[in-house]
C-alpha cells in the first residue's frame, strides 16, 4: 500500500516538474513502443507519437524547450515543428541517432548552435523555415555532408556568411545538397561565391527577398545541375540582355509578382537552351517583352521551344509572334493583360487552332472601337493596312525634298566638272543672263553632233 501511494507521488511530482516547462524527455532504453506508450503522454503533459517506421513526431505539442532529449535509439525521423522552441542547445541530440529526416519549422528560433547538429551525420533532410533566425554560424552544417535537402525560407536572415557554404576541410560540407530555400528571409544580396562546390543543386527558391539583381555570377557553379530558379517577389527593374548567362540546364523559370518589373530586354533569356516552364505572371508594370528576348544572339534564326508559357496578369499590350515557337507549347496563359488589337497582334487569333492555346478567353483593351470585346470576335476588324498619320506624311515630305536637293548638288557638281559635256538645264527660264553659253533640252542632239564634227 505504501509503495503504491509512493508511486503515485513520484508520478504526479515528475508531470508537474515537467509539464510546466513542456520539457521533451523519454527514455533511450525502452522500446519505441513504450517511449511513446500513453503513460509516458500523460506523464510529459503533451503528445509524442511514435510507429514501426522509428518515426517520431511531437508537433503541436507547445513545448518551450528540449533538455536532454532521450528519443529511440533508431529513431529515422524526428518532427518537433509547430511548438514554441526559442533555442537549441551544443547538446541538443548528443547521442548519434540515425536521424534522417529533422522537422523544426514553426518555431521561435532565433539562433542555431555551430554544434547543433554535429552527431547528425547521416541527416537528408532539414527544414528550418518559419522560426526568426537572425544568421547562421558558419560551421552549422559543418556536418551534415550527406544532406539533401536544406529550408530556411521564412527567416531573418538578411546576408548569408560567405563561409555558410564553403569548400575547406574542416566543413567538406553539403556537396550533396540538392534542393535549396532561402525564401522570405530579407536577403538583399548572395555571395559570389556562396554556392561554390555545391554543383548538384537542382532547385533554388529566392522568392520574397530584397534581391534587386539577377545573381548570375553567384548562380554559375550551378550551371549544369540548377534545373529550377525561383526569384517571385524580388525588387528586379529589367531583366537584363545575359541575365541568366551560363544556366544551360535550366527547365523551369518562376518570376512572379514583381512589382517593379518593366520589361525583359533583348537576350534576356540567352542560354536558356533547356528551358521548358516560364512562369511569368502577375507582374503589375511588365509592358514589354523584346522580340528576341530568348535568343543567344540577335542573327539567330530558330526559335525557343517552350512547353508551358505563364504571361497572365501582366501589363502587356503586345507580343511578337517571334518570341518563341508557339506551336510546340502544351500550355498558354495570356489572359488578364490589356491587349492592344491592331496589325501587331493580328496573328495572335490563329493561335486558338492549336488545341494546347489558351486564347478563346482574351479580350482586347484597344483601340477604343474594339475596347472590351474578345480577341477572336476582333480579328476580322483588325486593321492591318499601311495608313499615314500626320507625322508620317511630314517625314516624307522631308525624305523627298531632301533627295531632290541632292540630285540638284549632284547636278551642278558634274557640270562645273564638265561643262562641256554636261548640258545646262533650263530651270528657271531666261534670268537676263547670256554670258554663257545656254542650251535647252531640245537642243542636246545637236550639240552632241556639234562636238563630234569638231
Amino acid at each position: 500500500m505504501c509503495l503504491s501511494v509512493l508511486l503515485i507521488v513520484l508520478v504526479v511530482a515528475s508531470k508537474d516538474s515537467r509539464a510546466d516547462k513542456n520539457v521533451l524527455w523519454s527514455s533511450k532504453n525502452e522500446s519505441i513502443a513504450k517511449a511513446c506508450d500513453i503513460s509516458w503522454e500523460d506523464m510529459l503533459g503533451f503528445t509524442c507519437e511514435c510507429n514501426e517506421l522509428a518515426e517520431v513526431s511531437c508537433k503541436f505539442s507547445n513545448i518551450t524547450d528540449v533538455v536532454d532529449l532521450d528519443i529511440p535509439d533508431v529513431t529515422t525521423r524526428l518532427d518537433l515543428s509547430h511548438n514554441l522552441l526559442t533555442n537549441l542547445e551544443d547538446d541538443f541530440l548528443v547521442f548519434p541517432y540515425p536521424i534522417q529526416q529533422l522537422f523544426l519549422s514553426h518555431n521561435l528560433l532565433v539562433a542555431v548552435s555551430s554544434f547543433t547538429f554535429s552527431s547528425l551525420h547521416i541527416l537528408e533532410y532539414l527544414d528550418l523555415s518559419h522560426n526568426q533566425l537572425k544568421s547562421i554560424d558558419s560551421g552549422t552544417f559543418s556536418n551534415l555532408s550527406r544532406l539533401l535537402t536544406l529550408d530556411i525560407s521564412h527567416n531573418q536572415i538578411t546576408t548569408l556568411d560567405y563561409y555558410l557554404f564553403p569548400t575547406t576541410n574542416r566543413i567538406q560540407r553539403l556537396v550533396r545538397l540538392m534542393y535549396l530555400d532561402m525564401s522570405n528571409c530579407s536577403l538583399d544580396r548572395l555571395h559570389v561565391d556562396f554556392l561554390h562546390n555545391n554543383s548538384q543543386i537542382t532547385e533554388l527558391r529566392l522568392s520574397k527577398n530584397n534581391i534587386d539583381y539577377i545573381p548570375t555570377t553567384a548562380l554559375y557553379d550551378t550551371r549544369e545541375s540548377l534545373e529550377l530558379l525561383d526569384i517571385t517577389e524580388n525588387p528586379i527593374v529589367n531583366v537584363t540582355s545575359h541575365a541568366f548567362h551560363g544556366l544551360y540546364g535550366l527547365k523551369t523559370l518562376v518570376m512572379n509578382s514583381m512589382p517593379t518589373l518593366v520589361s525583359i530586354d533583348a537576350l534576356g533569356f540567352h542560354d536558356l537552351h533547356s528551358l521548358q516552364i516560364l512562369d511569368c505572371r502577375m507582374n503589375p508594370n511588365l509592358k514589354h517583352i523584346h522580340p528576341l528576348a530568348f535568343r543567344d544572339n540577335q542573327y539567330q534564326e530558330n526559335l525557343a521551344e517552350l512547353k508551358y508559357l505563364y504571361l497572365s496578369g501582366n501589363e502587356l499590350t503586345s507580343i511578337s509572334q517571334d518570341l518563341i515557337k508557339w506551336e510546340s507549347l502544351i500550355e498558354l496563359h495570356l489572359e488578364g493583360n490589356p491587349w492592344l488589337c491592331d496589325c501587331e497582334l493580328s496573328w495572335l487569333p490563329k493561335l486558338a487552332k492549336l488545341e494546347s492555346s489558351w486564347v478563346y478567353d482574351l479580350r482586347c483593351s484597344g483601340p477604343e472601337n474594339l475596347a472590351g470585346i474578345l480577341l477572336l470576335e476582333a480579328a476580322s476588324e483588325m486593321d492591318c493596312e499601311i495608313t499615314l498619320g500626320m507625322g508620317t506624311i511630314a517625314l516624307l515630305v522631308i525624305i523627298v525634298l531632301s533627295v531632290t536637293l541632292f540630285l540638284i548638288l549632284c547636278y551642278m557638281a558634274a557640270f562645273k566638272e564638265w561643262p562641256h559635256c554636261i548640258p545646262r538645264l533650263d530651270i528657271f527660264g531666261d534670268l537676263g543672263s547670256r554670258e554663257t553659253p545656254y542650251f535647252n533640252l531640245n537642243q542636246i542632239s545637236v550639240i552632241s553632233s556639234e562636238n563630234g564634227d569638231e
